[in-house]
């Protein structure tokens, strides 16, 4: 009798952990994307057809550039602590549009605990019947 009501116990124990692990709603990128984040690395690269051919990495100083996202749907950069430039956003999946007033960028984004990344491509030409493309990926921190 004691060694079922131990497996009971020890079942039900089960159950009850794999209700609240299993019931945890992950935030949606439109709420875990919202704050204040500083660039800490930038990456370039570029590709001709498709294919990396080049790439650099610049590591950012503490506040060269941050970027802060408002709930309400509006942005600001900033460089060097001052604000340079606002803006405005919508969010479609994992696509970011920023609306700077005088240009539309078009970002791709995701979130992973404190880390936000974000990648675009800057420029794409054709030369000589070679497509080539700049990508720019910034990697950031909360703060």
């Amino acid at each position: 009798m004691t060694f079922m009501k131990k497996t009971i116990g020890l079942l039900l124990s089960i159950l009850f952990v794999a209700a609240f692990t299993t019931c945890k709603k992950d935030k949606p990128l439109s709420e875990i994307m919202l704050g204040k984040w500083r660039v800490k690395t930038v990456l370039v690269n570029g590709y001709a057809n498709d294919v990396l051919v080049a790439d650099s990495t610049v590591t950012y100083s503490s506040n060269e550039e941050e970027i802060e996202i408002s709930g309400n749907r509006t942005g600001k950069h900033f460089s060097h602590g001052i604000v340079d430039a606002t803006f405005d956003w919508t969010l479609n999946g994992n696509k970011l549009t920023i609306d700077l007033g005088t240009s539309i960028e078009e970002l791709e984004i995701s979130v992973n605990g404190d880390t936000l990344v974000y990648k675009m491509i800057v420029d794409t030409w054709v030369e000589n019947t070679i497509t080539y493309k700049i990508e720019v990926i910034y990697t950031a921190k909360r703060i």
